[in-house]
């Protein structure tokens, strides 16, 4: 919120850029909670199925963020430096 006050854009571009971070919070927050006391068994089984996939493929995505990571860093520095 700093940051989009301090950009000094216009107020219409203000608002858009409030309203998608109040959205972004209501999809990763408020809208599991609100499910989890409207269908509690459906999205407890949800739930349940990510932690699992999680608890399988947790390395392989943290090896593929982290290969990500490396590259943006390395074509980072090559691009600094030419």
């Amino acid at each position: 919120m700093k940051d989009i006050a301090d950009s000094h854009s216009s107020t219409a571009a203000d608002v858009l850029a409030v309203l998608i971070c109040a959205i972004a919070v209501m999809l990763f927050v408020e809208v599991p909670l609100i499910a989890l006391f409207v269908r509690p068994a459906a999205v407890a089984a949800g739930i349940e199925r990510f932690h699992d996939w999680l608890r399988r493929n947790g390395w392989t995505l943290a090896a593929v963020l982290f290969l990500a990571a490396g590259i943006y860093g390395i074509a980072k520095g090559i691009n600094t430096l030419s």
